[in-house]
């Protein structure tokens, strides 16, 4: 009988944890598919402590797959272990360890034009905002969620709307704003942060705002490639 091929799989969930449920979601059905692999998901902080690949409890592990969150001393680590890496994550080709890392990036383009396509399929929006707590005042790490930002305004213009920019979900301010308003927030927990403005400041969901992010774009994406395969 053909030994199983084991995986130890570390998921980090630094700046939230769409990546890692939607990442588990994948290997599960993987798993499935290929009855011969077994995976195991450890968890855990490990994009701040790379000692814990080269001699905590991930060393024994057959290769690595990160979600998000790595630092280039992690990429070092991962690297010098000689084992297969995939990164869920946009590293730059300099940082790639001459090849032994691969990554998968997030298109945030088609994200934003899909959260657009979204709320304007409601038919009664004529008023948008992005929501970005991760401002100028973050690190380069956020550069993805100013690509949605800018992306999501580019697609609102070619349809003849404008859009602002909020960095705060303060009820007050929400409550100051034009309604009804379409959302789309920068990542799911910025959603969430929003929601809870929304309903402190009695707003309707979704009569007086629409909310949108990455998560739930992702579950259209599920949602759609189901209905075709019916």
């Amino acid at each position: 009988m053909k030994p199983k091929q084991t995986f130890r799989v570390v998921a980090s969930l630094i700046g939230g944890h769409s990546f890692a449920t939607w990442g588990s979601k994948g290997m599960i059905e993987f798993q499935e598919a290929h009855p011969d692999w077994e995976l195991t998901c450890t968890a855990g902080d490990y994009a701040l402590r790379p000692d814990d690949i080269l001699n905590g409890s991930a060393a024994n592990a057959d290769g690595y797959i990160f979600f998000n969150a790595v630092t280039p001393r992690m990429i070092r680590a991962l690297a010098s272990t000689n084992k297969p890496v995939m990164l869920i994550d946009r590293i730059p080709p300099q940082e790639m360890a001459g090849g032994k890392i691969r990554s998968i990036c997030v298109d945030n383009a088609a994200i934003a034009r899909v959260a657009v396509q979204h709320l304007l399929s409601r038919g009664r929006l004529e008023h948008f905002i992005y929501f970005n707590p991760y401002g100028a005042d973050h690190p380069t790490a956020y550069d993805w969620a100013a690509e949605r930002g800018t992306a999501f305004r580019h697609a609102l213009s070619e349809s003849g709307f404008t859009c602002m920019e909020i960095n705060s979900a303060e009820s007050e301010v929400l409550g100051n704003l034009p309604k009804p308003l379409g959302v789309f927030a920068a990542n799911d927990l910025a959603a969430r942060q929003l929601v809870e403005a929304a309903r402190t400041a009695r707003l309707r969901i979704p009569g007086d705002i629409a909310v949108i992010d990455h998560a739930e774009i992702l579950r259209l994406f599920a949602r759609q490639k189901v209905e075709k395969e019916h």
